[in-house]
């Protein structure tokens, strides 16, 4: 079960035990009582604090947590690692719908048999590629593969 959603949505999911889930750090800071963060920003400890966060969600019962920070990358958290992966600096057009296409390259990846550590860095390049059109969601798959080749595996 791979469960993206925010707020009471997110915070009965947890509950449920899923295998994954993915918050944004404003939402994921909002579930642990920590508001300060608005959707769209993007502090300088951005991804220590995204760590944490991902540590704290994970002790609510899903088995995987990635906190998505937008140009600054995604941490995940499982039982046995927590690993940051930065994203590729692009020209953002337009960020609408960068978490759908991260999640999207995430299950693509995933559903191919992948590691998850190999599809968080196909769902990042998906997420930056989706930033560098205007209409959302829309991704040019030469340029995911593109920017999937910058990420380090």
């Amino acid at each position: 079960t791979i469960c993206d959603t925010s707020r009471t949505y997110l915070e009965v999911a947890l509950a449920a035990g899923p295998d994954l889930v993915v918050p944004n750090l404003s939402e994921a800071l909002a579930l642990l009582g920590q508001d300060e963060v608005e959707p769209m920003d993007v502090p300088a400890n951005a991804l220590e604090r995204a760590r944490e966060a991902a540590v704290s969600l994970r002790a609510l019962g899903p088995k995987t947590v990635l906190v998505t920070v937008g140009p600054a990358g995604v941490v995940y958290a499982t039982e046995n690692e927590t690993s940051a992966v930065p994203s590729p600096e692009i020209e953002v057009v337009n960020p609408v719908g960068a978490g759908d296409c991260f999640v999207a390259g995430l299950v693509l990846e995933l559903a191919s048999g992948a590691s998850l550590h190999e599809a968080v860095l196909t769902g990042v390049a998906m997420g930056a590629a989706g930033c560098e059109t205007f209409p959302a969601g829309l991704v040019d798959p030469a340029r995911v593969r593109e920017l999937r080749a910058r990420l380090k595996s």
